[in-house]
């Protein structure tokens, strides 16, 4: 499928941006420490960008993953879900 490698990408920008969201709130409010998180959203907006305008072709694809597609999808969220907490855990 030619989706698949751009629904990881997508999942992956969701990951960074799921990650520096989860250091921001970590400490339940919002100061100078949590500029670095902000660097690096911002260090990644063109990546992002990209994403989300290809979001709307690459979504239709997702109904036709095989198997061995959705494994790499789930894989993924897991990775997602990991990173998030071990940057919660951080605190």
């Amino acid at each position: 499928m030619k989706g698949i490698a751009e629904l990881l990408a997508i999942l992956e920008c969701a990951k960074h941006v799921s990650v520096c969201g989860a250091g921001i709130s970590s400490d339940g409010k919002i100061g100078i420490a949590d500029i670095k998180y902000v660097v690096e959203l911002i260090k990644q907006y063109e990546d992002f960008s990209t994403m989300i305008k290809g979001f709307k072709e690459t979504l239709p694809e997702a109904k036709d993953i095989d198997a061995a597609e959705a494994t790499q999808l789930v894989a993924k969220i897991f990775e997602i879900v990991k990173a998030v907490k071990d940057e919660l855990a951080k605190e």
